[in-house]
């Protein structure tokens, strides 16, 4: 979700433990205003990176996390082709 100060929040469920705890937020890319994010799993990576295409004002923006640790993100990069 897109947060006032900037950045998004990233939340996460834990499937692994029986009671599926909910962790977060962490907060993603923290000088950047996102007005509006699409999240998707992607099929690059094992499992799949976690890809997000945003709109910060008039333009799109395509940011990736990697499926394996450390879970670095990458982006956001303009994807308007102005």
């Amino acid at each position: 979700m897109p947060l006032a100060a900037g950045g998004f929040a990233e939340f996460w469920r834990d499937n692994d433990n029986a009671s599926l705890p909910w962790h977060g937020p962490a907060v993603i890319e923290a000088g950047s205003h996102f007005e509006a994010l699409s999240f998707i799993q992607s099929n690059f990576g094992t499992p799949g990176n976690l890809e997000v295409v945003s709109r910060m004002g008039d333009q799109l923006a395509h940011s990736w996390r990697n499926s394996a640790a450390p879970l670095v993100w990458s982006g956001p990069f303009d994807i308007t082709g102005v």
